[in-house]
C-alpha cells in the first residue's frame, strides 16, 4: 500500500509506504501516522522528523565515504579521476558545513 502526500511546494510530492499485512492489522495507526506526516512537512517538502534524519544519515555516509578513502589510500590503492573529484566535493561540503 502506498500514498503520495501533496508537499504544498509546486509540484513536489512524497510517498509513504507499508506493506499491505501491517495495514491490514493497524490500519487506524497508520493511517494516522500518514495524516501526522502530512501534517509535519518542512521547508523542503519532506516531512520534518525525515529531513532531519535524512540530513544525519548523509551526514554520517559522507564520513564514512571519507574514512574508507583515506584508509585505501594510505594502502596505496590508486582512484580514478572521478573518485579524486568526487571526494575533493565531499571535503568542500565538510569544511562548508563545519563553517557554517
Amino acid at each position: 500500500m502506498f500514498w503520495y502526500v501533496y508537499s504544498g511546494l509546486g509540484s513536489r510530492v512524497f510517498r509513504v509506504e507499508v506493506l499491505r499485512s501491517t495495514y491490514d492489522g493497524m490500519r487506524d495507526v497508520v493511517e494516522g501516522l500518514v495524516k501526522w506526516l502530512a501534517r509535519n512537512i518542512g521547508v523542503d517538502g519532506l516531512p520534518y522528523v525525515i529531513g532531519v534524519v535524512d540530513k544525519y544519515a548523509k551526514s554520517l555516509t559522507r564520513g564514512l565515504y571519507l574514512a574508507f578513502y583515506e584508509l585505501a589510500r594510505r594502502s596505496q590503492v590508486s582512484f580514478t579521476y572521478d573518485t579524486e573529484v568526487e571526494v575533493r566535493q565531499l571535503l568542500s561540503e565538510v569544511v562548508g558545513s563545519a563553517v557554517a
